[in-house]
């Protein structure tokens, strides 16, 4: 139930369009969208890929279309 609410959280809240979520390994404010492109370091591809194990692992527990 952790997992499932943080991935809910994290896609729902906090990821934006590109499909970055997390800068520097923190998520910053959830109303701060413009430092993701103008923050040198911008969207982390470590965690989007974490995120991407964590979908597969729900998904196989839980085969629902929202993780797809």
């Amino acid at each position: 139930r952790a997992a499932d609410n943080f991935w809910h959280t994290v896609v729902e809240s906090r990821s934006i369009s590109i499909g970055g979520n997390s800068r520097r390994e923190h998520f910053p404010a959830a109303d701060d969208y413009l430092s993701y492109v103008t923050d040198r370091e911008g969207p982390e591809s470590c965690n989007t890929n974490n995120m991407l194990k964590l979908t597969e692992g729900l998904f196989r527990m839980k085969p629902d279309a929202a993780y797809v």
